[in-house]
């Protein structure tokens, strides 16, 4: 049976056709040309996009279980087709293809590029929001307070210093010094050092140590939230963007997200800064090489936990402010 629907059909409409036997297409007013159709015994329910059809990845790696992506020929030539055959999503599937038919014929997309973006839309639907570990909510927070102070001194330069998100060694790089930012909830200044490399400077370098010990604050102490709403406002639109995409791209962070992030830290002690010389206590390749036993080259993966306390200066010392200054008043 062929009807052609006056308006974009309801559910309920729909959904009558889905008690008789033969097969339906019901066909929407527009362009290009799109259909429902339902096959015999309602075996199968989908939407065909006449003189469109998909690449080849789309069809053999759809990204939903219960969704056919094809592309067939018809007597009129070329056709996407989408469709389900699992009876109970009917109705859900209908909603989603009537999204698709909309962008295809209001919208004037590309069939595909209608495809992509309504499947899009509703996997963010339903997407479960992933946040950080307790820890690394920390360890962000830490290098953001970092950044701040870094741009009391440097200005937007900061924001290019910030070398951790690219896969850097380091976490900051700025002119001849090179910072690791670490955190800790402990009342010691204890912290996990996870490679053989990770306190190791870079040619020419000088490498320091930031240690940050937090607690759990109150009303007026910072949150996560608060640290990158604060650091926005110093920062121009283009950096904004900037920022924002870091944030997401190597923290996982969008902005729709930093509602989750409210809880209110304090530190617990004054920021400590240390260098990282010959006699900062590490663990280097060079040492893991020197160990007697055999194939010592094939170990590649060594952590270890360091206690910095009485090994650095506090901020507001002489040695702190000459390699982090406060900003001017």
């Amino acid at each position: 049976m062929m009807t052609e629907a006056e308006e974009r059909p309801t559910w309920e409409e729909m959904g009558a056709y889905l008690e008789s036997a033969a097969p339906v297409l019901v066909r929407l007013r527009g362009e290009p040309t799109v259909d429902f159709f339902l096959d015999s015994l309602g075996s199968r329910f989908g939407l065909r996009v006449h003189g469109s059809t998909t690449s080849q990845d789309l069809v053999s790696d759809s990204p939903l279980v219960a969704l056919e992506v094809s592309s067939v020929l018809l007597e009129d030539g070329p056709t996407l087709e989408i469709a389900t055959s699992v009876h109970d999503l009917y109705p859900h599937f209908f909603a989603f293809a009537l999204s698709v038919a909309d962008r295809i014929q209001v919208d004037h997309l590309p069939a595909e590029t209608a495809l992509r973006r309504s499947l899009r839309d509703w996997r963010t639907l339903f997407e479960q929001l992933s946040l950080l570990a307790p820890e690394r909510q920390l360890g962000l927070l830490g290098e953001l307070w970092l950044l701040d102070r870094l741009m009391d001194i440097h200005g937007l330069k900061a924001l290019d210093a910030w070398t951790g998100p690219r896969g850097e060694a380091h976490d900051f790089r700025i002119d001849s010094s090179e910072f690791e930012v670490k955190t800790t909830s402990g009342e010691h200044r204890i912290h996990q050092i996870s490679s053989d490399s990770q306190l190791t400077p870079s040619p020419g370098r000088d490498l320091f140590v930031l240690s940050l010990q937090f607690a759990a604050g109150g009303p007026g102490d910072l949150s996560l939230r608060g640290a990158i709403e604060a650091l926005r406002k110093r920062l121009t639109s283009s950096a904004t963007i900037h920022f924002e995409e870091v944030l997401e791209d190597a923290f996982q962070l969008p902005p729709a997200s930093l509602a989750h992030y409210s809880n209110r830290l304090t530190l617990r002690t004054r920021p400590y800064l240390v260098a990282v010389g010959k006699s900062f206590p590490r663990i280097t390749r060079a040492d893991v090489l020197s160990i007697a036993g055999r194939a010592m080259s094939r170990i590649s993966d060594v952590r270890y936990r360091v206690d910095l306390d009485g090994l650095g200066w506090e901020d507001g010392t002489p040695e702190f402010l000459a390699v982090l200054p406060e900003a001017p008043t």
